[in-house]
């Protein structure tokens, strides 16, 4: 469980709902990815300005006017982020009705991908799942993964913490 643990740069509050448990009476496994996919997606949207309800138009109508940005950078606009993998590792169950606490960190920023680490634990309780997920981010229409633009790596970088596996290789 080591590699749970570290900073949280990101965390939110999460109410659990009754239809998140399942026969056993506790989250089903698949309700945790939604809480993960949940966390992330909010943090591209609310702090990073990706648009993921933009209905791909002609590629020429999301070419970027803006003055601020750099000529060679493409508008946060025109990419979206693929997920090209996910893992969870569970530590403990969590159960309706308790609210739990959702962390959200980066883990590895790359030129074209970010790998991100969330965790879900019930308030004041380990973690009791450790979920890593990876995005790719491409061009909304030719799906090519391009550069990420400092308005998306930018946030991305305030919750970046160096992994344990860096720390150990040190």
């Amino acid at each position: 469980m080591s590699e749970a643990k570290g900073p949280w740069p990101h965390t939110v509050t999460y109410q659990t709902r009754w239809l998140d448990n399942d026969q056993y009476g506790h989250l089903n496994n698949s309700s945790y990815y939604l809480i993960a996919d949940s966390i992330i997606n909010a943090y591209l949207v609310n702090a990073c300005g990706i648009q993921p309800f933009i209905q791909p138009s002609s590629p020429s109508s999301t070419t970027s006017t803006s003055a601020t940005s750099a000529a060679s950078e493409k508008d946060v606009s025109s990419i979206v982020g693929l997920v090209i993998s996910n893992s969870c590792r569970y530590y403990a169950s969590c159960s309706f009705p308790t609210p739990l606490k959702v962390g959200l960190r980066v883990v590895k920023l790359g030129k074209s991908s970010v790998t991100y680490q969330v965790s879900i634990s019930e308030e004041g309780k380990e973690v009791a799942a450790l979920i890593t997920s990876t995005h790719v981010f491409v061009d909304r229409h030719s799906r090519k993964p391009v550069a990420m633009p400092g308005r998306l790596r930018e946030p991305l970088s305030k919750i970046s913490v160096e992994s344990e596996q860096s720390r150990s290789k040190l």
